[in-house]
């Protein structure tokens, strides 16, 4: 239990980006234009790009267990094809 596509996710836990060190990032990928104009309004270093990959809403969703799973995986397969465009395929 807690694995979805081969990750793990039991230990997750949710954080604020202002809570988290970023200057050793690359780029900071935002998933909603809310969060995107959050990371606008913060002080980064020069060298950080910001990027908006918008992704399925799925804040609608029904509370049905198996409605949110599907919406969860709309969002990572949103994900995977923004991933897939930007840096390739997986290597190895």
């Amino acid at each position: 239990m807690g694995l979805e596509n081969n990750i793990d996710i039991t230990a997750h836990e949710s954080r604020y980006l202002s809570d988290i060190d970023v200057s050793g990032f690359d780029e900071i990928i935002s998933f909603s234009l809310d969060a995107h104009n959050e990371v606008a309004r913060l002080s980064l270093p020069p060298h950080i790009k910001t990027a908006l990959w918008e992704v399925s809403d799925f804040a609608n969703v029904d509370n049905d267990r198996q409605a949110r799973l599907a919406a969860y995986r709309l969002v990572y397969q949103d994900i995977e094809t923004y991933l897939l465009g930007h840096f390739g395929p997986k290597k190895g």
